[in-house]
């Protein structure tokens, strides 16, 4: 248990209990189901581009697929790996596979001639460029073991299924009668089948619950759901007459477990496993849950849901902790998100049950920053004194969350950029989750931070550098935060957000991203027994003429070594405005407001500019920034 505490704990880790055999669990599972993949594969003539197709997220796995897995891992890695462990398990029915001729010579092709994947430049991928000269992956053709420009391969029953979001509904779907023919259908179940009877052919060899393997598989190998959940998505009697139809043996306790009246391996409480079957005891053992993992949908069946709308909820923690969660697409902060903010300090402030409030949520990301597709509807229409007053009403919600009475925790993770990392700015204190991606990235869409991120790095850093020595340059400070607006930097992990100026002395970082609403809220409770009060409204060093100047000589220094283009020149100087606090005669100290006016004035005047436009258009329409 001591163990296990510090490998959760410290090193933020999921703990899987196995015995131990050769190749513990994830290994073991991966080296049969890869050896399987490749063996049919190449037996039925799909290509290695089709098979990436229909092996990845279609299927519940992750991006990479097989073989873009293989070259990842190194394809003398992976073998070297099935190599030994065939020569460990000679009792193991499986193991042949490992020996494919079909599956093997393929691989000892590569290992002859050193493509071995991404360490060498090329394996199953190699980068190339089509006949536009557009950089592509091209991809071996196995029967002449040369590189060839992808195909995009289509098949019928992947364009009819790969929109349904739910994995359950997007199997059965692919798996039903009506794909019986289908290639990409048939490749799906053939591979699926397989890991589902080994999977539980090796329940208690190599450990002895069948939630050891799902876990395995979910964190070890990214998969959306492991062999038991996915099994259970299916519908368990009717999965294993089919596999057996088709000649698969199923584990006798599987079939024992059937006939003894439990149909699924599962238990399930509002759509979530809350035991599962055991096979020393015959029947169901309730999953152990850790008492620090918080689940908002927990929450949220539990009736703990106090406010909603399309973008946001507020709900309650206990213990007077409120929890205000987004939950729009992408977590793009808009007008419901600004709304709940509002809602929640106005909560806090009416209701003296409730101390204080967490701002987390459980989504892929914290938040990807402002809803920009609606910033250029808004921008083409000429709505910028409706654009004026939606930037105000959030640097209102967010000055109402860094002035707050009672203590507001931002709970950080994933990419948190633009608009989240003011967010996580304005918060009284921050728990960041070690992998947090944190970053002020507005300049990519030609425009300039308005939510207070610069009057928040100004406050930061020059402030606090001009207060630790009056003879300290304000320049230099101004360049460290020009740089790291300007060059739209993004921490590549907590620790570097913190250097970046995005985090203080006074955050916490945890390595655990399923503690992190609960030690959000633990440092709330512990601010409020500490006796925690709002600080006192903050004077900011407002640097003037001559460090904008500066500032502006540096801008017209990158345009013309073309570090820049005109146009970056063009933000470069609005962005400079701000940090310097404009243009004042003399350095003085101002207020927040002064700094967060000049922020929105900015903010506005680039979205009257067409290629300002431009630039938010093309990253909603490729996802890249354009450097118009």
């Amino acid at each position: 248990q001591v163990v296990s505490d510090f490998c959760e704990t410290t090193l933020g880790k999921g703990i899987v209990l196995c015995k131990d055999t050769p190749n513990f669990i994830g290994n073991r599972m991966m080296s049969i189901d890869g050896s399987f993949v490749l063996d049919y594969a190449f037996r039925n003539g799909y290509t290695i581009e089709e098979v990436d197709a229909i092996t990845g997220p279609l299927m519940g796995r992750s991006k990479t697929a097989t073989f873009r897995l293989q070259d990842l891992v190194g394809i003398d890695i992976a073998a070297h790996v099935g190599n030994n462990l065939y020569e460990l398990i000679p009792d193991d029915p499986y193991r042949e596979i490992i020996k494919s001729p079909v599956g093997t010579k393929i691989i000892k092709d590569l290992m002859e001639r050193g493509w071995l994947g991404n360490k060498t430049g090329q394996g199953f991928y190699k980068k190339g460029k089509d006949a536009q000269g557009k950089r592509v992956f091209m991809i071996l053709n196995p029967d002449t073991m040369e590189y060839e420009l992808p195909k995009k391969p289509r098949f019928e029953s992947v364009g009819k299924v790969r929109k349904i979001e739910n994995l359950g509904e997007r199997l059965r779907a692919l798996f039903s009668d009506e794909w019986a023919e289908d290639r990409a259908a048939k490749l799906a179940w053939a591979v699926t089948s397989n890991l589902l009877a080994y999977a539980a052919a090796k329940i208690p060899e190599i450990t002895d619950t069948l939630v050891g393997i799902d876990n395995a598989m979910r964190w070890g190998f990214s998969y959306e759901a492991g062999p038991f959940e996915m099994w259970d998505m299916l519908g368990v009697a009717e999965t294993v007459a089919k596999m057996e139809k088709d000649g698969l043996s199923v584990a006798p306790w599987v079939k024992e477990m059937l006939a003894g009246g439990c149909d699924s391996f599962y238990q399930y409480k509002n759509g979530k496993p809350v035991a599962f079957y055991d096979l020393a005891s015959k029947g169901y053992k309730e999953i152990a849950v850790d008492p620090r993992i918080i689940d908002i949908e927990d929450l949220r069946a539990a009736g703990k849901e106090l406010k909603r709308n399309d973008s946001a909820s507020i709900l309650d923690m206990g213990d007077g902790v409120l929890l205000l969660e987004f939950h729009a697409k992408m977590n793009a902060i808009d007008d419901g998100m600004v709304e709940l903010m509002v809602e929640a300090r106005k909560m806090l402030d009416e209701n003296a049950e409730y101390v204080g409030l967490v701002v987390g949520n459980q989504g892929d990301n914290f938040c990807v920053g402002a809803n920009i597709f609606t910033i250029a509807v808004a921008a083409q229409q000429g709505m910028f004194d409706q654009l004026n007053e939606v930037v105000a009403a959030l640097q209102n919600a967010l000055m109402a969350f860094r002035y707050s009475p009672k203590p507001v925790v931002a709970a950080p993770f994933g990419m948190v950029l633009g608009g989240g990392c003011e967010v996580t700015m304005a918060a009284s204190r921050r728990v960041a989750h070690a992998e947090s991606y944190i970053g002020l990235v507005e300049v990519g869409v030609g425009l300039i931070p308005a939510g207070g991120g610069v009057k928040e790095m100004v406050r930061r850093i020059m402030t606090k550098g001009m207060e630790m020595s009056k003879n300290n340059q304000p320049l230099v400070f101004a360049q460290r935060i020009f740089e790291t607006i300007g060059m739209a930097k993004v921490g590549t992990s907590a620790a570097e957000s913190a250097e970046y100026g995005f985090l203080d002395d006074n955050d916490r970082i945890i390595m655990n991203r399923d503690f992190l609403l609960h030690e959000a809220k633990q440092e709330v409770l512990t601010m409020v027994t500490q006796g925690y009060t709002a600080p006192a409204p903050a004077k900011l060093f407002a640097a003037g003429k001559d460090t904008l100047a500066a500032l502006k000589v540096g801008v017209w220094m990158m345009q013309q070594s073309n570090y820049i283009s005109e146009y970056d020149a063009f933000i470069g100087e609005k962005l400079a405005r701000i940090i310097a606090g404009d243009n004042l005669s003399a350095p003085q100290l101002v207020d927040e407001q002064y700094f967060l006016d000049l922020e929105r004035e900015m903010f506005v005047e680039l979205t009257k500019q067409p290629k300002t436009v431009e630039r938010i258009w093309h990253m909603l329409q490729t996802g890249k920034p354009l450097r118009n």
